[in-house]
């Protein structure tokens, strides 16, 4: 069924492109369990999008987009939270017990790194590894989203390791 023909395509005819949805989003994220995930947040938004809009244009096209989208979404922050707990690693490192001269020369080092970083990376670098602030709160508290946050997280992080 189709709307060239003046047929509405529903979502349960969507359902039976389900399998070869979550093959992708497997061989994509190479994880079963987050392939799983992931197909059921493709057909939440496939569902979103018909209560809201009606069926898209060309729907197995839309939702082997959809599907593209959170995979890559998936694997951005898979990537973001490696390097958070990265530095976060880093940082406890260089604060860790022991009161060896190796260890406080890392401290040292990242004392000047961080000051060499302009005061906004700074600030939030301090707040979300040293204070354990959330994401969300950091966002709320500077009125942008989370993905603007993450965007200037990531550039704060950049920055520190260009200059470690």
């Amino acid at each position: 069924m189709d709307r060239e023909n003046g047929h509405r395509v529903g979502y349960a005819d969507l359902l039976g492109l389900y399998d070869e949805i979550h093959t992708y989003l497997r061989h994509r994220v190479r994880c079963e369990h987050a392939a799983e995930d992931l197909t059921q947040e493709v057909f939440l938004r496939a569902l979103r999008q018909y209560d809201t809009r009606g069926p898209p244009d060309n729907p197995p096209a839309w939702l082997k987009t959809v599907a593209r989208n959170v995979a890559v979404d998936y694997v951005r922050s898979r990537v973001l939270r490696e390097q958070d707990a990265r530095l976060a690693g880093r940082v406890v490192d260089a604060e860790g017990p022991g009161d060896t001269a190796e260890r406080r020369e890392e401290l040292d080092r990242l004392e000047r790194v961080m000051e060499d970083l302009p005061s906004e990376a700074r600030t939030l670098l301090r707040e979300r590894y040293l204070e354990g602030r959330s994401r969300d709160e950091l966002a709320d508290v500077r009125g942008i989203t989370k993905n603007a946050l993450g965007v200037r997280l990531y550039r704060a992080r950049r920055s520190m390791r260009d200059s470690w």
